[in-house]
């Protein structure tokens, strides 16, 4: 039986196949057995979080094995961390900017929150600050990176 996030990563990862230009090549680089990390052309580090909500706001909580996992990646890798928004789209946004706007609370998690309104780009927000700009819908900035 295919588990829940296993068809939300399935959109991720048929998004860079079929939004690439080139061939590119997508392994798995994970530490704690449930596959979120994944790797691009040997480059590129993803996470890849979502949630099932079907309408804006989503949000994203990030506990101390995600964190964990997400270092692991930056330490090899340019890391993206892609949100996948429900049945709405997807939003990539790039480690570190992550790490700007969130802020771990007392029990060391993280949650970033994700909005869209109706044909606009994605506004983020964690309990730090928001991005100062919005976020494109899909994969283009991770294939840009390529």
């Amino acid at each position: 039986m295919l588990k829940e996030y296993e068809k939300y990563h399935g959109v991720v990862l048929r998004a860079l196949v079929a939004k690439s230009r080139e061939p590119i090549s997508i392994g798995v680089d994970d530490l704690h057995g449930r596959i979120n990390g994944y790797v691009v052309n040997s480059l590129i580090g993803l996470y890849i979080k979502h949630s099932s909500k079907r309408l804006t706001p989503w949000s994203f909580t990030f506990n101390d094995e995600h964190l964990s996992e997400l270092e692991y990646l930056n330490g090899k890798y340019k890391v993206f961390v892609v949100f996948v928004c429900g049945i709405d789209g997807i939003a990539c946004i790039p480690y570190q900017r992550v790490l700007e706007i969130g802020q771990p609370t007392s029990t060391g998690q993280l949650y970033i929150g994700i909005a869209r309104s109706r044909s606009e780009m994605y506004g983020v927000y964690g309990a730090k600050q928001s991005l100062s700009r919005k976020v494109a819908v899909g994969v283009r900035e991770i294939l840009d990176e390529l």
